[in-house]
């Protein structure tokens, strides 16, 4: 599912957990990986990550609603391929209900977004997230999961309507399937729920709108000051 903006609740305009973990600073991480790297390769990297991260979502998106794949590259297919071996090795039964991309709201807190995958079977539900990066470490997307976990209420894509969710939040565990962006080689990563985690999630939000504030402050007061020589 793209990414939803301009979400509105009850008449309201609500941000999506992108929108709230995106504000956080990443000024440190990208100077330690741009003085490692150089600024050109290091941008030039960034971009063909992200690009193969966003076709790899969007194949297992396909996948897990269709089963199919379509005409795709060998990297990828051994993505899928180690995937779904790990899957059936898990022991996961045909009666499970898998929930691919769904679009995900929390009634109290007032956010939204989509996860990559919800898997609950017999009423035992984690949350997936799959990366194709050579390293995988990375808070702010950990929050984005704590989140997700924490949603009540999801939109039915056809009638748009706010339905509460078959289980009680929070979703107790998480699954990060990183992929090596060589080889395809799976390095699946657990995480279960911590409430510290989601407490940093609200901060963040809650710092959105702080920021939202000096903005709007910013466009209404600021001004060039003249130069001392005119």
């Amino acid at each position: 599912m793209p990414h939803v903006s301009n979400f509105m609740y009850q008449g309201d305009k609500i941000p999506s957990v992108n929108d709230v973990t995106g504000s956080l600073s990443q000024d440190g991480l990208l100077r330690n990986f741009y003085r490692k790297l150089g600024f050109k390769e290091a941008d030039k990297i960034s971009s063909e990550a992200r690009k193969a991260g966003t076709k790899l979502a969007s194949i297992f998106e396909r996948y897990r609603q269709t089963g199919k794949t379509g005409n795709i590259s060998t990297l990828y297919k051994a993505c899928v391929k180690n995937w779904l071996r790990w899957y059936e090795n898990q022991s996961y039964e045909i009666t499970e209900d898998r929930w691919v991309e769904p679009h995900l709201v929390n009634t109290r807190e007032l956010y939204h977004g989509s996860p990559d995958v919800i898997i609950n079977q017999n009423g035992n539900v984690a949350l997936g997230d799959d990366k194709l990066k050579k390293r995988f470490a990375d808070y702010k997307l950990l929050m984005n999961e704590h989140a997700y976990a924490m949603c009540d209420s999801y939109e039915n894509p056809i009638t748009k309507e706010i339905k509460k969710l078959p289980w009680e939040p929070p979703i107790p565990l998480f699954w990060f399937w990183t992929y090596d962006p060589k080889s395809g080689d799976l390095f699946p990563v657990q995480h279960v729920f911590h409430e510290e985690i989601y407490s940093d999630f609200l901060m963040c939000k809650s710092m959105l709108g702080v920021n939202k504030k000096a903005e709007a402050y910013f466009r209404r007061f600021a001004v060039l000051l003249p130069s001392q020589s005119e």
